[in-house]
């Protein structure tokens, strides 16, 4: 039966009615969707669980054999225990007004024992392990921990010990001398002035010319200049001696912050990132050390691209996980951004900033132009940091420092036609595509 009177204007049946308006409500529900839904925008970086701004590092300056001492464990090496009771004077010596003889003789004493070290080869691997797995170790005031080899440091300290020793044995010799021959030239001053008295009163009554008293007065000026020109050439071996004691204070000063690392107070060793007794070049992380037990830093160094650092923003929203622990079932930590720095950094740089080593190289395969972030984490009452998850049956990972870490920022959010417009415009040229920018080492061939 028809359902209209003119059943050849009826071209869809009632299903197919009903499937158009479908479609056309699902159509504008999903194009409403697409226009009001706020999706997250987040960026990912990658950091590292430890102190930032805590940590000092100690890097070589020559090429050399470093020594490294954690007393605790090597107590019995020759000469180690005799230099960490020098060590309040190698602190006293360091001082500008300190007096420049107890400056040579700590040298010298300081030198004599550093041979006596630098003469035994020490096997690190008896220790090593042990100071590794209880790292940060606490190391009491008055330690020597690291002694770097530099012949070139030593033989200016050296030197400058001798020159000076020979410019006060020269000193000395003048003083001598000049003391002999001072003797000689006052005693004929002292008969030149009395004659000259004689000589006055006999040129007064006319009984000689003038011309033998100016004679006479010659000599006395000749006598005082020798006088006043050995009392220069004093002077002049003063001065030397002056400047070479403090070239010694200098070269020490130098000599001893290039080479050695040891406890003013009580400091914790971080890590250790060379062996004992290893050969080393200029600018090698040996090992980093901190003022105060870092067990559980609650501010730490996060790493991003150029292009998604720019997106950031102080106290943005951020979540720290671990790399093979899903977030789905091990949650992560809140944390917010603190600080962001404005400028790129080279990989080494980080090396010898943190104290970590090996991690530039991290860096330097994850990222072109890795910038660095700052970033709180949330911790409860006690210091700890504290995790999303409350399932009783997952216990949360365990953070050691050094891990790496990853990181996710949300940085706003956006609808999904907003990602889909920009697509298209560039699909039909509306917009030009964008640059092709160079990917890190980690990305590299997919």
């Amino acid at each position: 039966m028809p359902r209209s009177n003119k059943p050849e204007l009826d071209i869809l049946s009632v299903p197919w009615k009903a499937t158009g308006i479908a479609c056309i409500i699902f159509s504008a529900s999903l194009v409403a969707w697409a226009s009001f839904t706020k999706i997250p925008r987040k960026v990912t970086g990658q950091g590292v669980y430890y102190s930032i701004g805590d940590t000092s590092s100690f890097i070589t300056k020559e090429y050399g054999k470093v020594h490294i001492f954690i007393n605790k464990y090597q107590s019995n090496i020759a000469g180690l225990n005799r230099i960490n009771q020098l060590l309040p004077n190698v602190r006293a010596s360091m001082v500008s007004t300190t007096d420049i003889s107890y400056v040579i003789r700590t040298a010298e004493s300081l030198m004599q024992e550093l041979n006596a070290i630098e003469s035994t080869d020490n096997n690190g691997e008896i220790w090593s392990g042990k100071v590794v797995n209880e790292l940060p170790l606490k190391v009491k005031p008055d330690n020597l921990l690291v002694y770097a080899e530099s012949s070139e440091k030593k033989s200016a300290l050296l030197e400058s010990i001798g020159v000076r020793n020979a410019l006060k044995m020269q000193l000395t010799q003048q003083k001598e001398k000049n003391k002999l021959l001072k003797n000689t030239l006052l005693a004929n001053l002292d008969q030149r002035a009395l004659f000259q008295k004689d000589v006055d009163k006999l040129v007064s009554i006319n009984f000689i010319s003038k011309l033998a008293g100016l004679e006479n007065q010659a000599e006395i000026n000749n006598l005082k200049s020798q006088i006043n020109s050995l009392n220069t050439e004093l002077r002049e071996i003063e001065t030397d001696l002056d400047k070479a004691g403090a070239d010694v204070k200098t070269k020490f000063y130098d000599f001893i912050t290039n080479t050695m690392l040891f406890s003013n107070e009580s400091i914790f060793v971080q890590q250790i990132s060379t062996p004992d007794s290893d050969y080393m070049s200029p600018g090698s992380l040996i090992l980093s050390y901190s003022k105060k037990n870092i067990n559980d830093p609650d501010r730490v160094p996060v790493f991003f691209s150029a292009r998604d650092v720019a997106t950031l923003n102080d106290n943005d929203s951020a979540l720290v996980s671990l790399p093979g622990y899903p977030k789905s079932m091990y949650g992560g930590i809140n944390a917010n951004v603190v600080k962001r720095e404005n400028l790129s950094v080279i990989p080494k740089q980080m090396q010898s900033y943190l104290g970590l080593s090996g991690f530039s190289d991290f860096l330097e395969y994850n990222f072109i132009s890795p910038t660095m972030v700052t970033v709180k984490l949330e911790t409860n009452k006690n210091g700890k940091v504290k995790w999303t998850t409350n399932s009783p049956n997952i216990n949360s990972p365990r953070l050691r420092i050094g891990d790496k870490i990853n990181v996710e920022v949300v940085i706003g959010t956006i609808t999904p036609i907003e990602m889909i417009i920009p697509t298209l415009s560039r699909i039909f040229g509306i917009t030009p595509p964008e640059i092709k920018e160079a990917k890190p080492k980690s990305q590299q061939g997919k």
